[in-house]
């Protein structure tokens, strides 16, 4: 689920994890853009190193 601003919940069951995501780039449509790549480059990497 994603809202405006690039407020996100994603649910990774490959994972076993749930990531909710919260920011303030109301009206900016590259707000998503920033949370996506928060969430592949820093929070997936980790939970996956984590796991190993």
């Amino acid at each position: 689920m994603s809202g405006n601003s690039g407020n996100k919940i994603l649910v990774c069951p490959e994972l076993n994890i749930s990531v909710v995501s919260t920011a303030t780039n109301y009206g900016n449509s590259e707000g998503h853009w920033y949370t996506d790549d928060i969430i592949n480059k820093f929070i997936i990497p980790a939970i996956e190193k984590f796991k190993e």
